[in-house]
């Protein structure tokens, strides 16, 4: 369930615009933060992350929240040493 809500957070952030600047980084922190409360962390770099964001708020962009799901839970790992809930 936290995946979902994660990429909906990271998708429609981004997406919607609701800031008139530093959409894609609010929604990228807000993603990974999100994570880091579930004791879960990104394995993605720079580049990638980079890609993704621009790809998503790009004007014609076919993907999805759910496509968005896929994308976060192929770099998605526990944080060593941690429990995860």
């Amino acid at each position: 369930m936290g995946l979902i809500l994660a990429a909906h957070l990271l998708f429609y952030i981004a997406k919607d615009h609701c800031f008139i600047d530093g959409n894609k980084r609010v929604a990228w922190l807000a993603c990974v933060e999100f994570f880091k409360n579930l004791q879960l962390t990104l394995r993605a770099d720079e580049d990638e992350a980079y890609e993704l964001m621009i790809d998503l708020s790009s004007e014609g962009s076919t993907l999805t929240a759910a496509d968005v799901a896929v994308w976060l839970a192929e770099r998605l790992e526990a944080v060593e040493g941690e429990p995860v809930n």
